[in-house]
């Protein structure tokens, strides 16, 4: 994924759709330690509604510093 299409989805979360999940996964799997990466794929899978949502979300959150901020991230339009 490019930078400028990454930034614009983190910009706008109306683009995340189904198509981009692929790319974010394979930001994640490139990056692993990437947590704004793994953040924008969560919010991916929620908004599409993902049933990988939730095992990901728990796999995900104790690699995160402040659980605030990602709720807020993720339950935010």
């Amino acid at each position: 994924m490019q930078r400028d299409k990454f930034y614009g989805l983190l910009n706008n979360h109306s683009l995340l759709q189904h198509d981009t999940l692929d790319e974010l996964k394979n930001v994640t799997i490139e990056f692993p330690f990437f947590q704004l990466g793994w953040m924008l794929y969560l919010k991916n899978l929620k908004v599409t509604g993902s049933i990988e949502y939730e095992t990901i979300l728990k796999r995900v959150a104790i690699s995160i510093p402040d659980r605030k901020k990602l709720y807020h991230f993720l339950h935010t339009e």
